[in-house]
């Protein structure tokens, strides 16, 4: 039941009615409930059911994001009553929308729903739809994994991926009074939520939540093997001077002191160049196998993928130092990242890049390493089963050029969000800018509605297969190519992206295992 008109839209969801706002074309409802908050002994544990509420829940303000330490000012914010979701519908008196749903990034560690860069409104005006932004458990609130550490405190592996689950449920059984269709639900995400939403390709428990993915800048790589997870929570242990026998004090550990041993856990793998810390992890349960491999498999096989990068990704997490390597520097850190195959892989790069400047070199590796080779491969295991799989490549640059076409930089152009605070400076809101910004709408919303990308403002666009490779190339002009930079993503077919991580030769043999 809804109502709307000229009042403010009052929807009854299956724990009472909410109350939103009437924001011009749009109605919108920020922070309702999908689960309890996770307090006391539910802290690590998987999200249980929201309790009912009698009066009228009004949903006019954003609610709590998921605990972190601000990456700007090392500020702390957020609380632990995170479990909440915003809706933006052009109506909810009909319904049959086609419903996105967007997880936030952040590196597992930061990011939350109400960023303005998420702002649902162009989206759902545009094409019609209804949009969904949510937030998670993070860090170690979401991916501690407490096997055989703190058996006596409540707790599941990959509560955050859990908390996706319950606000996927959520959706199912609510965006209908909010003009969606629980039939068409499409769930994209960037960064770690570009990862996450793979995660949930994999996950038995997720399929049938959703019927379309859109991975940007995340594919299905950075997982923890069971053991991986172990020594980081070890690791949380020891920075909390949690010793043996005190593991369950864990539970009462204040919010801040957490966030502190998780950060410091952070800024280590960063220094030896280890990639994520706390992440989602293979347990046997949640997540049976390597996402890569359950795809491979045919896990999810009926739902279509989106799924590419940007050009440039690593030169956003650059250090100043990055920018003026010399070939000393670039091998030094190369042995760091790749360890015995720093040599193999400088060697392929400069070849293919002659004219590339050491620093040149280093942002092409790591972008490749850490998100382009990463999403090429999903999209090769999941076209076995799937044809409607597509590629993209976003190779627009940033306003500050030395950034190129980095991290996050195709999210305001996702969104229709160039003209809100810091996007002009970094995305630019030229004529250019916002007409790539329609076209890119355009494709997603296309892919959200029928599974293909394809739209008349666009060459045409092929579905990807390992034979052509087809990708388009997201910038001012767009275009359609067959494999973009094939000779770099060769030297990585039978190399591992990190020293514990398996090569897709070797995954592949895996597979084919009997």
């Amino acid at each position: 039941m809804t109502q709307q008109g000229t009042a403010a839209p009052r929807v009854e969801t299956t724990n009472g009615w909410v109350e939103g706002t009437r924001e011009g074309s749009v109605s919108v409802f920020r922070g309702i409930p999908y689960a309890a908050a996770p307090i006391g002994e539910l802290r690590f544990a998987a999200p249980q059911s929201v309790a009912a509420w009698s009066e009228t829940r009004l949903t006019k303000d954003f609610a709590a994001i998921a605990p972190q330490i601000r990456r700007s000012d090392g500020v702390f914010e957020g609380g632990a009553d995170c479990l909440n979701l915003n809706v933006w519908t052009p109506s909810t008196e009909d319904s049959y929308r086609p419903v996105l749903v967007w997880i936030p990034g952040g590196g597992f560690h930061m990011g939350e729903g109400s960023d303005v860069r998420y702002d649902g409104t162009q989206l759902a005006t545009r094409g019609d739809v209804v949009v969904v932004t949510l937030n998670y458990r993070l860090g170690a609130m979401g991916f501690l994994y407490l096997n055989g550490v703190a058996d006596d405190v409540p707790w599941s592996a990959n509560a955050g991926l859990l908390d996706q689950v319950a606000a996927l449920e959520w959706v199912r059984d609510n965006i209908s009074a909010f003009g969606g269709d629980p039939s068409q639900v499409t769930i994209f995400g960037e960064s770690a939520g570009g990862m996450a939403v793979v995660d949930l390709m994999a996950m038995p428990k997720a399929l049938g939540l959703f019927h379309g993915v859109i991975a940007q800048s995340g594919a299905a790589d950075d997982v923890a093997s069971a053991d991986e997870a172990s020594e980081m929570t070890g690791r949380v242990l020891g920075f909390l001077g949690l010793g043996a026998g005190e593991e369950h004090k864990i539970l009462d550990v204040p919010t801040n002191d957490l966030l502190v041993a998780q950060q410091q856990c952070q800024m280590l793998y960063l220094e030896k160049r280890w990639g994520l810390s706390i992440r989602p992890v293979i347990d046997g349960t949640v997540m049976p196998m390597h996402p890569r491999a359950a795809i491979a498999e045919g896990r999810a096989a009926n739902v279509p993928l989106l799924v590419g990068t940007n050009l440039d990704e690593w030169r956003a997490f650059a250090d100043p130092p990055s920018f003026e390597l010399d070939e000393a520097a670039l091998r030094t850190r190369l042995k760091e990242a790749l360890g015995a195959h720093a040599e193999e892989v400088l060697s392929a790069y400069a070849k293919c890049r002659p004219e590339a400047s050491p620093s040149d070199l280093w942002f092409a590796i790591e972008s490749d390493r850490n998100f382009r080779v990463p999403a090429i491969w999903l999209a090769e295991v999941h076209r076995r089963n799937q044809e409607r799989t597509f590629s993209y490549l976003f190779t627009r640059p940033a306003v500050t050029k030395r950034l190129g076409s980095c991290h996050a930089l195709d999210v305001p152009f996702v969104f229709g969000t160039l003209d809100k605070p810091g996007m002009p400076e970094f995305a630019g809101d030229s004529a250019s800018a916002w007409a790539l910004s329609s076209k890119v709408q355009d494709a997603w919303l296309a892919f959200a509605k029928t599974g293909n990308p394809g739209v008349e403002s666009l060459p045409a666009w092929s579905a990807y297969d390992s034979t052509r490779r087809a990708t388009m190339i997201l910038d001012d002009p767009c275009g359609a190519v067959d494999a973009p930079f094939d000779a770099e993503r060769q030297v990585w077919e039978f190399l591992p992206l990190r020293p514990k991580s398996p090569s897709t030769k070797d995954l592949n043999d895996a597979i084919a295992s009997p």
